[in-house]
């Protein structure tokens, strides 16, 4: 006789669908190209998991290739962008990438290759590329100095050269460049000095010594030369620089601020910066933006007399600090575990507000008035007597008599009132416009404002007055474009003056000037807050039109982030706003159309920004769950679940399943896990008896059998709120019982037959059993099966919950079982051959402690 064991195995079916994605882009550049290439979607929409993405860059057989990148975030651990020269691998990031990192190439071919896992995706990155004819990589190892020089230095540099140098830092070290000597033809041929991004030297003609910062841990040094006259080029030095400065304050502004600020700065950090001013001035420190770790990252600011501040985390805008003498310290440290954006500060000596000359001696001196009225006092005391004096008086056009256009970049400039920190002249009207190019948008920020009261500052964003400053103002307001282009008016009267206006002004990328529209389908896709997880813009509005096909509902899940305050997320179902998240976390979230699209808006505020969110959408067939749904149950196993599973389902549905199987015949089901939201439940009912409920929680392994041949199931989804959903088995049975076990100890065993003339009691044929022992609480059921045996291809399989535990057939010998889960199940097979040797088995509660 054979013995077959069956295995009944109840599993959970983790089925997602793997969107793998792969291309790969030729791309040729000639001579004067600059070309810019991204990961698809970028900045707003993630790029795919599992992507493998490869562009090729071909530059005329005698150039070099320079590849920058201008932003990029993915995903630290696993997500990796490559740039590759032949089979060698000159650069590899991941995670943060900072803007203007940046590779050379020696040969006229580049490949870079992006590639991701299958897990965590963020924004991907955009980069440019161009030609050189010389240059190299450097990367820079320590605080060492060590020689850079021009091609053929100290003899002539050749004609038409376009040069690149990229230094690179260790742990984002900052750079610091030493320019010594040398001349280039004065005219066209120069050099330029590149912090990341940002130029912040451009020299030409005679050269000579200069030290220079690149706080972003990345230096470009460029050099171009023209086809007329050549001269000897350049010789420099190169090593890891410190963080902070010695400086002396003056009347103009000066910015200092962390190392890549807005973004994150670097862990283990220590900054050290060092003002002092005349002897007779004192020097004021005043706070744009600030925002570190509050635990554990400290601004420290030390005056002369050791008497010092502490200051962490978020810092009001506006807040100033006046040193009691000439000098101030400010130090920066950060630990070894999480950042901030940091901070930015602006230093200068402090306005004392006096327009006076004073003439005591033989002096011959020019002075110019601030407005139109002078006055000019003479005294003499009673004692002796001199000359005298004699002065000439001419008047001149006064400023601001026409509007100045000013082009604006990513370098921060500066505006003033006229002849600030002095008083500005009565009765004048000053216009600024300001322009960013095309896809930019301008900031402006206000440092410090001091105006006389019918006096203003009038900021006009095309016709639109976006801020009109008057006395009394904080100082740190700021305000950016709608597009590329500000108006900045400046109005006095004829009576009072004041110290006037500083302010700062650069331009930013322009993103979320249109909506966009995504296609939805089945496949879950990703979109993100821009720039995130980095810290999004300020004065933004996004839009995201999502639309599946007719027939289709959009189903949205929020799945993470954290945004400002009063900025805030809107979701919009047609006309109606079903979601809006205004609080600093956005908790896991989901919301269902009730058509095929739905409008997800982005608001950001003027003032503090955050890490964004990231989302995730796809589409739903309508119909789901829209009419009761009628299955017939047999002895094979069938499944049913939640809409979508194991996705999230979507909003205010009800689905109603009616299991039947044949009279006589009972029903054997198990929810085999799942979770549900607190307003959502899951019901079994037979007849109007309920077997089963479960709301709000965690669905754990649950099964029953019904007494009848009917069970409906019932699921009820509220309009809010979602979650993965739950997933059950079925299959009928002959015979069997659902059993409560207590501490009272109870005999199970299978229907029998007693034969006349013997002893002996044996099961019956064809029975499929199954005892479902359960116990309250965390109690354990103690289960002892003995006696019998078991013929043929009958068995016995006892299950802990959704285990398989054991399978008996044969001689039966006594053994105890233990469960672990929450119940125990018995299933007992006979077939129509023999009758076997009926077993006996005892239950009881085990008590736990």
């Amino acid at each position: 006789m054979r013995l077959k064991v069956f295995l009944l195995l109840f599993s959970l079916q983790l089925a997602q669908k793997l969107v793998f994605s792969t291309s790969l882009v030729d791309l040729q550049l000639s001579t004067d190209d600059v070309k810019t290439f991204s990961t698809p979607g970028y900045p707003l929409v993630p790029y795919s998991n599992d992507a493998s993405y490869e562009w090729r860059i071909q530059a005329p057989h005698d150039r070099r290739i320079l590849i920058t990148f201008i932003a990029g975030r993915t995903e630290g651990c696993c997500d990796r962008v490559q740039v590759i020269e032949g089979s060698e691998t000159i650069g590899e990031f991941s995670g943060i990438i900072i803007p203007g990192t940046s590779r050379l190439s020696q040969s006229n071919s580049l490949r870079v290759i992006f590639s991701s896992d299958d897990s965590v995706s963020f924004a991907g990155f955009q980069a440019e590329f161009k030609t050189a004819t010389c240059g190299r990589n450097i990367e820079v190892v320590d605080d060492n100095a060590l020689e850079l020089k021009s091609d053929g230095w100290p003899n002539a540099y050749g004609n038409n050269e376009k040069c690149f140098w990229v230094l690179y830092g260790r742990e984002r070290k900052q750079i610091q460049l030493d320019l010594i000597e040398g001349s280039t033809e004065p005219d066209n041929d120069h050099i330029e000095v590149f912090d990341g991004l940002s130029s912040i030297a451009k020299r030409n003609g005679n050269i000579t010594t200069e030290s220079l910062i690149a706080k972003s841990g990345i230096l470009i040094l460029s050099f171009q030369s023209d086809d007329q006259k050549v001269e000897r080029g350049f010789r420099a030095t190169y090593k890891e620089a410190k963080c902070g400065f010695n400086a002396t304050a003056s009347d103009t502004p000066t910015i200092l601020s962390t190392p890549f600020y807005p973004s994150l700065y670097p862990d283990d950090l220590s900054c050290e910066w060092n003002m002092n001013a005349a002897a007779d001035k004192l020097i004021e420190l005043t706070f744009m933006e600030t925002d570190t770790e509050d635990c554990c990252d400290f601004i420290q600011i030390i005056d002369g007399s050791g008497e010092h501040k502490q200051l962490s985390g978020k810092i009001p805008s506006g807040l100033v600090f006046t040193s009691i003498d000439n000098n101030l310290r400010l130090l920066f440290n950060s630990d070894s575990r999480g950042s901030g954006p940091g901070f930015r500060v602006v230093f200068r000596v402090m306005e004392d507000g006096k327009e006076v000359l004073t003439l005591s001696e033989d002096q011959t001196l020019s002075w110019e008035s601030t407005g139109n009225l002078v006055t000019l006092t003479f005294s003499s005391d009673s004692s002796i007597v001199g000359r005298g004096f004699l002065a000439s008086v001419q008047s001149e056009l006064q400023v601001c008599q026409s509007p100045v256009n000013i082009a604006v970049n990513s370098t921060t400039s500066n505006l003033t009132s006229p002849l600030y920190p002095m008083f500005y002249p009565n009765d004048i009207t000053c216009v600024w416009n300001l322009k960013a190019a095309t896809g930019r948008r301008v900031v402006i920020a206000f440092i410090r404002v001091k105006l006389q009261e019918n006096d203003y500052v009038q900021v006009l964003d095309e016709a639109k007055n976006v801020l009109n400053m008057s006395r009394p103002i904080m100082s740190g307001t700021i305000r950016r474009s709608t597009n590329n282009k500000l108006q900045i008016i400046f109005k006095t009267d004829q009576s009072g003056r004041s110290n006037g206006f500083h302010a700062t002004f650069h331009d930013e990328i322009q993103i979320c000037q249109s909506p966009v529209n995504i296609a939805v389908n089945s496949t879950t896709g990703y979109f993100t807050s821009p720039l995130y997880p980095m810290v999004y813009p300020k004065d933004v509005t996004c839009v995201w039109n999502l639309m599946a096909s007719s027939g289709h509902r959009v189903v949205i899940s929020f799945i993470e982030g954290t945004i400002q305050e009063n900025d805030y997320i809107q979701v919009l179902d047609g006309e109606n706003e079903i979601l809006k998240i205004s609080e600093r976390i956005v908790a896991k979230t989901t919301r269902t159309s009730t058509n095929s699209n739905l409008r997800v808006i982005f608001k950001t505020g003027q003032s503090g920004s955050s890490g964004g969110f990231k989302a995730s959408y796809y589409a739903a067939e309508e119909h789901v769950c829209q009419s009761s749904m009628d299955i017939t149950v047999n002895s094979t196993t069938g499944y049913l679940s939640s809409p979508l599973y194991p996705r999230f389902y979507p909003n205010a549905v009800t689905c109603f399943w009616k299991l039947t199987s044949t009279p006589g015949r009972r029903i054997v089901y198990t929810l085999i896990e799942g979770s549900i939201e607190e307003n959502d439940s899951v019901l079994v009912y037979e007849g109007r008896r309920r077997l089963l409920r479960f709301s709000g929680q965690i669905i754990p392994v649950t099964s029953r059998i019904s007494s009848s041949n009917s069970v409906e199931i019932f699921f009820k989804k509220s309009r809010f709120g979602s979650t993965s959903g739950f997933r059950a088995s079925y299959h009928d049975a002959n015979c069997g019982d659902n059993v409560e076990v207590t501490d009272e100890e109870k005999m199970l065993t299978p229907p029998r037959i007693v034969m006349l003339y013997l002893t002996t009691i044996f099961y019956q044929n064809n029975l499929n059993c199954f005892w479902i022992l359960y116990a309250k609480g965390k109690n354990q059921v103690r289960f002892e099966l003995s006696g019998g045996y078991i013929i043929s291809d009958d068995y016995v399989k006892i299950f802990d919950g959704n285990t398989l535990l054991t399978t008996k057939s044969r001689r039966i010998h006594s053994e105890v079982f233990r469960s672990t889960k929450t119940f125990f199940k018995i299933h007992f097979y006979s077939n129509n051959n023999f009758f076997g040797i009926a077993f006996t088995a005892r239950y009881r509660i085990e008590r736990n402690g």
